[in-house]
């Protein structure tokens, strides 16, 4: 959660000099543009408007950037959290209402920092596909585990 917050303000910092430097190069564009109808007398000028000040596709596209940058800071800032922290799997189990596959389901989640992918599970214990989902189902049905879906497969999380 601190690490998106972090990453969160990053981005938003980052946007932030986006937004200056975009600023700046627009600024820069209209100097030289304006030098350039001094120079030359205004041979850039087609329609009342300077050719050189018309380049406004890198502005555009900088203001995009800026917006899904800081957006995405946003986002990382006020997300509670993505991938869950480690700290957070340190709840007490009650293993006494748990058999033994379900306890070396919760011993092999735990020994891989609390997730792992179903498909993972079911070649590191042997078990079928069936056994594992039914155990799963079980651990998921007394708040021990919790299943979400990624592509073909389960990330299996300890709560």
């Amino acid at each position: 959660m601190v690490k998106n917050k972090s990453l969160g303000i990053a981005l938003i910092v980052i946007s932030i000099i986006f937004l200056i430097s975009v600023i700046l190069f627009k600024i820069q564009i209209n100097n030289l543009a304006q030098v350039m109808i001094k120079e030359f007398g205004g041979i850039c000028i087609k329609d009342g408007i300077c050719i050189h000040q018309q380049t406004n596709l890198p502005v555009y596209l900088g203001i995009v950037a800026i917006i899904i940058t800081f957006l995405s800071g946003l986002y990382l800032f006020f997300e509670k959290t993505i991938i869950k922290p480690a700290e957070k799997i340190t709840k007490e189990i009650d293993f006494s209402k748990l058999d033994l596959q379900e306890k070396n389901i919760y011993d092999l989640l735990k020994s891989k920092n609390g997730s792992a992918y179903q498909s993972d599970l079911i070649k590191e214990t042997q078990l079928s596909k069936v056994k594992i989902t039914r155990i799963l189902d079980k651990l998921e049905s007394k708040n021990v585990v919790e299943r979400k879906r990624r592509g073909m497969t389960n990330m299996v999380f300890l709560k």
